[in-house]
């Protein structure tokens, strides 16, 4: 017989003799009994149970109600008749509460003890104790063979988690078996009263909740006084509440009893409802504000007066809900003089310290004031929560050696009051660094944070565990990794840079080594080698992020957009990368996730991708005429070949047709996923969470028109109100220097691009396009012709950019700004090719290489824009809109990727950029700009920038030259530009109004 006492084994047991319960090659003489109307739970845990003894063992035992006859060898789970007779007067379930639970063997029968949650708990407890049971994944379980499957006849236990709330927060996690088997109940676990239920936040009152009770969108016309004041002024947009105006609370206690009402009603398991600080730290400066906090103590002493009063009253009608609150940002220290009310909970955020070591030694400031901050809490209150940072958000699939300071870290916070946990790992996707092993683990650490971790790293990494046979190799790889940061001056962090040399080029190439090593020890067992591929992920990663980054230029090859500058040892590194990324175990795909923001997750998929296979446009299911998009490059229509031409066209170089949305992402460039493609229709979908909703669907229609419809839903608090459409319509006309074009049927009118420029772009103001409903484009070589339909009452203007080196042109459509928080804001148009006639001559290209380039306001990427920055109708600008920088700030707000710039490698370019910045002081920085590279982390070559004084301003626009710029395809490199710089920290303000950029020139010089 094998016998496993594994794991969780918390008190000693005599093992001088044992109740069998099921014996292989034997009739079962055993059965499982729960209540006649026992909950799901119960059935459930009964069900799993007779289908993990009958894995081990090969004898299935029978599950039988309490309304019968008690037994004679029963394994006896939850609340019933026959639990309640064997354990007399030790049957108290309600002294359990939800989680706790009695094991306890009474003769032939072991009784299984608990009440909502407890007793399927105390099932998976005997399951790992005493049959070596694991459950590692979703995907990967331990379930072993035995002769016997048997337990102490003297057991005698009681288990009772170590904190209220336990929520490991994994993506693998949140699985409904996986949080169940594991005994986790928090907040994001799939888990329903049909499982045992959770301890939930309630009505969408999370995090970060004052703008969701008291929108400014509703108060602010009205009610100003309801939000910050700051130097004086009440402000509009995302900052705190006025928490001693009377109204503000009065509105907050009305809307939360209403939520904490109708959330119950539908949801059991709602037990925390959030009243919490907006995610930044504007909060408000008015008299009465200042006053409080004068003769009080500090701003967390305003906060806890203020949920203490909202508390106080949702008591009176739910006297079981508790209030939770952020002690976060500038409320992390505790309050003075008001303590938290009984049903209060406040939250403690770790934030952005060193977790490679335990946050009680650990010599980084930040741990020790976090140390301060909670036992100093713990003083205040008997209930606190933690929110704990335990991975690195800004590059999940990177080395992170943390695995060490989990344990102590949850033991100081058990320590200190901490009734609910959430260890806030890599919870939008699978296989970040050890991600299972972290989730798993933890889980178990929150029950019993003094379990001893070797026993379930030696069972993790053993021969029969998570990685099979390759689990002593994978595990030298983890041991040798947290050797790197046992010396104190080595920290990691939330945000800690892959291409950080903290770990040595030299030890990758050792852990490539050592999982081509395991890779091969598990070549024939698939599930362990492909645990094993994902475990190699965070090497290969950082191997890539340590090469030098090129500007990827993007060509056609075929039918694949090739990246054609990537080094080869480069492109294999991504391909074996993707290749392990992308693979699915039994058909089933678990996607990763590089970063939390997903901007930031979508570029570097953009990397690996393009650098690996390049991008490959998806056609439409319809063969003919052949349509292709290119989802990751903003669901970009790339190709329209059709009977007529034979040629494509759309000229994907420039864009082919697409719809960007300035003023409502970071970067312009989303990658869309396609939802639909039927016959002559492909719809894509981007989805950026509490942001926006952006939908593109191009249909062919029967007459050979084609149609886009672009839509973005607006999920932005507040609104996007510098967010618009800009459709773009980049055109294969095969022309040359010179296009036409015409309203409805209207003149033709000439356009001509400068021969200095690789391109010209024209403005076509609103006026000339008021009223009217087309606007058609044509090739005076070809006869190649356009025609776009038009909603004028949407244009603000329109730009067309002349290509004479490629034979193309490009319509940018820009729309009527601002979307509403919760509008939806739709912009259709059909595109008809045709051939014209009756054309001026056409006027052929240069034959002068030396092109240079003219950047343009609506080609330069804005930060912030509605805030740091926006586009400012200006006659005096080139195209009648400039960018305007605004003196609030003195930030890099513009940005222009080098990459994206038609620049000849064999040329110099004296580059200049056209500004009009207007004074407020006599003397201080007007603004700044340069190129920068990232690469090299400097400045780019002979581009030393401009930063003039506001003394050196003239009126009007002005050039400023920022030096001579090399391209250099092997670096990645931008231009960027700031308003003026000015130290806020002393009190100085900035030295100009304003600052207005018209365009950045690039002019061709000889290498």
């Amino acid at each position: 017989m094998k016998r496993f006492i594994t794991l969780l084994l918390t008190i000693t047991l005599t093992l001088a003799s044992a109740l069998d319960l099921a014996v292989r090659g034997k009739p079962a003489d055993c059965s499982i009994v729960i209540a006649e109307n026992a909950t799901m739970p119960y059935q459930s845990a009964a069900k799993e149970l007779q289908s993990f003894i009958e894995q081990m063992t090969d004898v299935r035992l029978p599950i039988l109600r309490d309304n019968g006859a008690l037994p004679a060898k029963a394994i006896i789970i939850g609340p019933n008749r026959h639990s309640q007779s064997l354990l007399k007067a030790d049957y108290k379930p309600e002294t359990l509460g939800d989680d706790a639970y009695i094991i306890k063997v009474i003769g032939n029968r072991i009784v299984v003890l608990g009440n909502k949650r407890g007793g399927q708990y105390g099932v998976y407890d005997i399951l790992e104790r005493f049959g070596g049971c694991q459950w590692y994944s979703s995907w990967c379980a331990k379930i072993p063979k035995h002769d016997k499957f048997s337990v102490p006849d003297n057991l005698n236990l009681t288990e009772k988690p170590a904190f209220m709330m336990r929520e490991p927060f994994w993506f693998d996690m949140f699985d409904t078996m996986q949080a169940v088997r594991n005994r986790c109940n928090g907040n994001a676990m799939r888990l329903t009263e049909d499982n045992g239920g959770k301890i939930a936040f309630g009505g969408d009152l999370f995090v970060h909740t004052f703008f969701k009770l008291v929108p400014p969108s509703e108060f602010y016309a009205t009610h100003p006084e309801y939000f910050s004041e700051i130097d004086g002024k009440r402000m509009n947009g995302y900052y705190q509440l006025c928490l001693t105006n009377p109204e503000v609370k009065r509105i907050v206690i009305e809307r939360m009893r209403k939520i904490i009402g109708e959330s119950i009603k539908r949801n059991a398991s709602a037990k925390i409802f959030s009243l919490s600080q907006n995610d930044n730290i504007s909060y408000c400066k008015c008299a009465e504000c200042n006053k409080f906090v004068e003769n009080n103590g500090n701003q967390t002493d305003l906060l806890i007066w203020f949920v203490n009063q909202a508390a106080e009253e949702i008591a009176k009608d739910y006297p079981d809900v508790f209030i939770e609150t952020l002690a976060y940002q500038y409320t992390r220290e505790a309050s003075k003089t008001v303590r938290p009310r009984e049903n209060v909970i406040v939250r403690l955020c770790t934030g952005r310290m060193d977790f490679a070591h335990p946050i009680r030694d650990n010599t980084d400031q930040k741990a020790i004031s976090f140390v301060k901050d909670i036992e100093t809490w713990a003083n205040m209150t008997d209930k606190l929560f933690i929110w704990d940072y335990v991975t690195n958000f800004a590059h999940y699939v990177s080395p992170c050696p943390n695995f060490y300071s989990l344990q102590s870290n949850i033991q100081l916070f058990r320590d200190n009051h901490v009734v609910a946990l959430m260890s806030q790992g890599a919870y939008q996707a699978h296989h970040a660094d050890f991600a299972e092993l972290k989730g798993w683990l933890g889980a178990k650490l929150m029950w019993n944070p003094d379990i001893d971790v070797n026993v379930y790293l030696n069972d993790f990494f053993g021969m029969d565990g998570y990685y099979g046979a390759a689990g002593p190799i994978v595990r030298r790889y983890f041991n040798e990794l947290h050797e790197i940061v046992k010396p104190k001056d080595v920290h990691v962090n939330l945000g800690t840079r892959p291409d950080d040399k903290w770990i040595g080029d030299d030890f990758l190439l050792h852990a490539t080594d050592l999982f081509n090593e395991a890779e091969a020890a598990v070549k024939d067992d698939a599930l362990h080698l492909y645990n094993v591929h994902k475990a190699a992920l965070p090497v290969y990663y950082m191997r890539f992020a340590r090469l030098p980054k090129e500007n990827a230029k993007y060509v056609w090859n075929g039918m694949v957009m090739e990246a054609v500058n990537i080094p080869p040892a480069k492109r294999e590194l991504a391909r074996e990368f993707v290749t392990r990324a992308d693979e699915k175990l039994n058909g089933v795909a678990r996607p990763i996730r590089f970063s939390e923001h997903i901007i930031n997750h979508e570029k570097t998929l953009l990397e690996f991708k393009g650098a690996a296979y390049g991008l490959k446009p998806q056609p439409f299911e319809k063969g003919f005429p052949l349509l292709c998009a290119i989802p990751e490059m903003d669901a970009m229509l790339a190709i329209f070949v059709d009977n007529q031409a034979g040629m494509n066209r759309l000229a994907p170089k420039h864009g082919g047709i697409q719809c960007t949305l300035p003023g409502g992402s970071t970067y312009p460039t989303r990658q869309f996923r396609i939802i639909k493609n039927t016959g002559n229709e492909m719809e894509m979908h981007y989805f950026l969470g509490r942001h926006s909703d952006s939908r593109t669907k191009y249909t062919l229609l029967d007459d050979g028109t084609l149609k886009a419809v672009f839509t973005t839903k607006c999920e932005k608090a507040g609104g996007l109100p510098s967010a618009f459409h800009r459709p773009s319509f980049a055109l294969n006309l095969r022309n040359e220097s010179n296009v036409c074009y015409r309203q409805d049927g209207g003149e033709w009118k000439e356009l001509t691009a400068n021969p200095q420029f690789t391109y010209e772009c024209f403005v076509i103001p609103q006026k000339e396009l008021e009223g009217k409903s087309s606007f058609t484009i044509a090739s005076p070589k070809t006869g190649h012709a356009a025609t776009i339909s038009l909603n004028a009452a949407k244009v603000e203007s329109a730009l067309v950019f002349v290509y004479p080196c490629d034979g193309a042109a490009k319509i940018v459509i820009n729309e009527k700004s601002g979307i509403q928080e919760g509008a939806t804001l739709t912009s259709e148009y059909s595109v008809k090719f045709h051939h014209v006639q009756g054309l001026p001559a056409s006027v052929p290209s240069s034959l002068d290489s030396r092109r240079g380039l003219r950047v343009y306001p609506h080609e330069i990427t804005l930060g912030h824009q509605g805030e740091w920055c926006r586009y400012e109708p200006d006659d005096e600008s080139m195209l009648g809109t400039a960018i305007l920088m605004t003196n609030t700030h003195h930030q890099w707000c513009l940005r222009l990727t080098m990459s994206e710039l038609d620049l000849d490698p064999a040329l110099k370019y004296k580059v200049r950029i056209r500004v009009k910045a207007v004074a407020r002081a006599d003397h201080g920085n007007a603004f700044s700009a340069g190129i920068y590279d990232e690469t090299s982390k400097t400045k780019a070559p002979d581009v030393n920038g401009t930063k003039p004084d506001v003394k050196e301003l003239k009126p009007g626009y002005q050039w400023y030259d920022l030096g001579t710029y090399i391209p250099n395809p092997s670096h990645a490199q931008w231009f960027w530009g700031a308003p003026g710089w000015f130290d806020a920290k002393k009190g100085e303000t900035s030295a100009v109004e304003y600052v207005m950029v018209d365009c950045v020139d690039f002019i061709a010089t000889e290498q």
